[in-house]
């Protein structure tokens, strides 16, 4: 399944994970595919694939001591269709 990792560094947090990102390049752990990263000042996101939600817990818990992390479940347009016609199918 996808999903959109986003994320914000708080001001004091900036420096250090700068820091952590330019010594580690952030890798994602074993079962977590980045598709893309974008990264601004002090946020960004991430599109990301896997399959076990642990393995993206194990990757949050690693950057959760500087980053605040926000995640979705998203899409593309054909599923996404198919699940807004069974959700919606009855409601007008």
């Amino acid at each position: 399944m996808k999903f959109m990792l986003t994320w914000d560094v708080p001001p004091n947090n900036t420096p250090d994970a700068v820091y952590r990102f330019l010594a580690t390049g952030g890798p994602a752990p074993k079962g977590v595919k980045v598709l893309g990263r974008w990264h601004g000042p002090r946020n960004g996101f991430a599109l990301i694939e896997c399959k076990d939600g642990k393995a993206l817990a194990e990757w949050m818990v690693q950057w959760s001591d500087l980053l605040v992390f926000n995640v979705y479940p998203v899409l593309e347009d054909r599923d996404a269709g198919a699940v807004f016609r069974r959700v919606y199918k009855n409601r007008k």
